[in-house]
């Protein structure tokens, strides 16, 4: 099919879902270049794991990250370990390094693209109150996520949280004004 796209439109760069290559890993990896250092955890969601890959390529030593999976079946690990070791081409540095994170698998209410009541007032409160527009398939679920532990305390005090808004608001059309 590669091939067939090549021959049609000529050289291109042909990118996959989610950005889910060298490429796009390598892309994120910029992602906190503009951060302040002074966060020390980095939150994000994951659907092919690709960003989470680069973020965690780029973090420094007393930055953690935290994956927010909006699939469930708990396979982000693996999908960002092979990410890592594609990347890297190293099998001991990526499990190293995949190791190092922390997944949150509760947030994803029911799978890919699957929502409830619950979450769909969240991201309608959250646009009218802070301004900030979610999606019911990645950000949506991430910014629940951060902010129900935050309401449980899970964070120190003194830490100092970068939630990363990927977009993906193309997903937020269909149920908007619902």
């Amino acid at each position: 099919f590669k091939m067939w796209l090549m021959e049609q439109y000529g050289p291109c760069f042909i990118i996959p879902e989610g950005g889910a290559n060298f490429l796009g890993i390598n892309g994120c990896i910029e992602i906190l270049e503009e951060a302040d250092e002074e966060y020390n955890i980095i939150c994000c969601c994951a659907g092919t794991g690709a960003m989470a890959a680069g973020l965690l390529l780029a973090l420094k030593k007393h930055q953690k990250l935290h994956v927010f999976p909006s699939l469930k079946g708990g396979f982000m690990k693996d999908e960002i370990f092979s990410h890592l070791e594609y990347f890297l081409m190293d099998r001991d540095a990526a499990r190293e390094l995949v190791n190092t994170v922390v997944f949150h698998d509760d947030y994803h209410f029911g799978g890919y693209a699957k929502t409830t009541p619950q979450l769909l007032d969240f991201i309608e409160k959250t646009k009218s109150e802070k301004g900030i527009p979610l999606d019911q398939v990645y950000t949506g679920k991430l910014m629940f996520g951060v902010n129900d532990l935050l309401q449980c305390n899970y964070f120190e005090k003194n830490d100092r949280i970068l939630v990363i808004h990927s977009g993906g608001l193309q997903g937020y059309r269909s149920v908007e004004n619902v």
